[in-house]
């Protein structure tokens, strides 16, 4: 009997201590919980998957304009629909696509990278035609719409990609780009943001499937930047830069930024407008795809909005 006794006590230890919380710990302080990842419908080298589909009713549409508009789309407005390609892709995935030429009209209202003034040491100075380029005319490379568990939305409008984060942590969205060595540069309108929301691009994401590991590039609406290593299994959040303030970061609402990304090796290197900002070692992850990322950690919304991502394949 005293066994039997025994045994049932030992029977609900066990159970007592298996109803307890995990808790998991990352070392950004600022997050609020697990980076989000955005998983479904990602596209790929032939075209774009099927739109994320929601459950939210009644989203409103625009009518489409022709050219790109510097206004600013407040984060929690109303968006369009995407525009539906006039023709598929057919580039394959590795293959470059052509810049616009010297007779086509270049955007007259917000300066776009194509005709940003260069400083001295701009790495897009010297690489000559990227590898690869999206102005953001369409959807055609990235996943639209809302994802499923409501962390962010895309959209495409006037010429640019919105990307809307709906929750304070850091959502990305990923294309099938792949590289290793190359310099990534994405022009983007920090939008109507408060000082701690942030955005930027995560890159070297090993697995695209899982999409749950990479480095990530920030700039925060008040001008500071910062390089991290996220590693989704282990839960952890790697400062290998920590939040800085630059002058060479344009802060506050509606600021348009070069946002520079150099990878090359184990030497990670970020930039703003041309402008060097720091440099730090690491070799968790040599190459993978890469993505764009917002985080509404001030603001109830965040939409940034992006007018063109490039990347060159270093030599």
């Amino acid at each position: 009997m005293k066994r039997v006794v025994i045994v049932m006590i030992l029977a609900g230890l066990v159970l007592a201590a298996c109803s307890q919380p995990v808790t998991p710990t990352a070392s950004d302080s600022e997050m609020a919980t697990k980076v989000a990842q955005v998983l479904t419908n990602m596209p790929t080298a032939t075209g774009q998957g099927p739109k994320v589909t929601t459950t939210t009713p009644g989203i409103p549409t625009l009518a489409m304009t022709a050219t790109k508009s510097a206004q600013t789309t407040p984060a929690g407005s109303a968006t369009t629909a995407p525009p539906e390609p006039t023709q598929a892709p057919t580039q394959a995935a590795t293959e470059t696509v052509a810049l616009p030429t010297a007779t086509q009209p270049a955007p007259t209202q917000t300066p776009s990278a194509a005709t940003a003034t260069s400083v001295a040491g701009d790495p897009r100075s010297g690489l000559g035609n990227p590898t690869w380029t999206d102005n953001m005319d369409n959807g055609s490379n990235w996943p639209t719409g809302t994802d499923p568990a409501g962390y962010t939305e895309i959209d495409f409008q006037n010429g640019f990609m919105e990307l809307t984060a709906l929750q304070p942590i850091d959502g990305w969205r990923l294309t099938f780009k792949h590289f290793s060595n190359a310099y990534l540069e994405m022009t983007v309108d920090s939008g109507a943001c408060l000082p701690k929301d942030r955005y930027g691009v995560i890159v070297r994401v090993p697995n695209s499937a899982l999409a749950d590991r990479g480095y990530m590039f920030s700039f925060t609406c008040d001008g500071k930047f910062a390089i991290r290593k996220w590693d989704g299994p282990a839960n952890a959040m790697t400062n290998l830069i920590n939040w800085k303030a630059n002058a060479a970061i344009k802060s506050g609402a509606n600021q348009t930024n070069r946002l520079g990304v150099k990878t090359d090796g184990s030497q990670l290197s970020i930039y703003a407008n041309g402008v060097l900002l720091g440099q730090v070692e690491d070799s968790s992850w040599s190459e993978g795809v890469f993505g764009i990322f917002a985080g509404a950690h001030e603001s109830d919304t965040y939409t940034i909005k992006v007018d063109q991502i490039s990347f060159w394949d270093l030599p």
